[in-house]
């Protein structure tokens, strides 16, 4: 990959502020572009050449090492340069988590010129990642990704992005397993490989089950996702990539709200205020809609319950930052039990409560 030059004030856009960061400079190593020692006609046509180029945003998240057992290598240069070797930063994030700052960013540093520099990435998880370099001091190049995202290891096609499916869709999901019991099946009915992504789950049975004859049953099964190991998320109290059926929870503010499912899916909360309800609705086709509680006062959330169309409903409270977590379960008819985590809320599941 290959950095363009151009951008003068490094505010990552190459527009008329660099226009003018070159004038100003002329004469003078103030604006140089490209290593010459000297701000000239060449910085000139290297800003009009480039004019209206921007360059890709910045991850979301915090720089952690890998510790996963790949490596690989990518050719970088640097566009309009006859200078010395300049400090570049590589980072990658894998594929559709760019913007999720609960994903660490990879980051790699290296001494890059004019010509190629081939840049080691140790270390790796497997995965598919989207890869973007940047000088380690803003100005002259912009921060740019790579035009295909980097398989790891690298070898035959390219898995698909794995976006997981809402509880209420994951049916639709091409998977492959193996019969239940009595078709055939047995213990390995468990394992389940998302047959677009590759990830694999493991599924089994659930660990309690109680019947309830008017209301909602209780049902606690746990569940491990490659998809979760690699963004090292865990239920409250379970190792890396496993979490349970319980673990639902909200995240945000008064301007909206996120659902996060067990298995890693998330669905965007949206407010409106309909009369003196405020309303919370989510993406087309979800059989569900929010009603909650808002506590102006505190910029938050008192309460939220989702009603689905079936009669039953999850309610989340406040837990504490912009977490809400799951509080209650209602089934078909009012009848509900409730979720306690230990004091102060965060989340560990503790106890379940039928109302009697």
């Amino acid at each position: 990959m290959t950095l363009p030059n151009g951008d003068a004030n490094g505010d990552n856009v190459v527009d008329d502020a660099d226009l003018l960061t070159v004038l100003a400079g002329f004469g003078t190593p103030a604006a140089d572009l490209d290593g010459n020692g000297i701000t000239d006609d060449s910085e000139l046509l290297l800003v009009l050449s480039n004019f209206g180029l921007e360059g890709v945003p910045a991850f979301a998240g915090r720089v952690e090492t890998p510790s996963g057992a790949f490596s690989a290598t990518l050719s970088v240069s640097l566009s309009s340069w006859g200078g010395g070797a300049q400090l570049v930063k590589v980072q990658l994030k894998p594929v559709g988590s760019e913007d999720d700052p609960d994903v660490p960013i990879y980051e790699f540093t290296a001494e890059v010129g004019a010509t190629s520099e081939n840049v080691p990435l140790r270390n790796l998880p497997a995965g598919v990642y989207t890869v973007r370099a940047f000088p380690a001091t803003a100005g002259r190049w912009l921060r740019t990704e790579l035009s295909e995202p980097l398989t790891v290891p690298g070898g035959g096609g390219t898995p698909a992005v794995h976006i997981p499916a809402p509880a209420w869709a994951e049916e639709v999901i091409p998977t492959d397993t193996v019969p239940a019991v009595g078709l055939g099946g047995g213990p390995s009915r468990a394992h389940l490989v998302n047959l677009a992504s590759g990830v694999y789950e493991h599924a089994p049975e659930p660990d309690l089950v109680v019947s309830n004859p008017v209301g909602p049953e209780v049902r606690f099964a746990r569940f491990y996702s490659t998809h979760l190991a690699r963004q090292g998320y865990a239920a409250s109290g379970f190792p890396v990539g496993w979490a349970h059926s319980y673990d639902l929870r909200l995240e945000g503010d008064l301007n909206g709200l996120t659902l996060r499912y067990p298995n890693g899916a998330a669905e965007q909360l949206t407010p409106e205020q309909v009369g003196g309800q405020w309303l919370l609705k989510p993406p087309a086709g979800a059989p569900y809609l929010g009603i909650g509680a808002r506590n102006q006062a505190q910029g938050r959330w008192n309460r939220v319950r989702l009603h689905f169309q079936d009669g039953s409903a999850w309610e989340f409270v406040y837990a504490s930052g912009t977490q809400y977590r799951l509080s209650r379960v209602y089934g078909r008819g009012g009848a509900y039990h409730d979720i306690n985590s230990a004091p102060p809320s965060t989340g560990l599941f503790h106890e379940l409560r039928y109302d009697g």
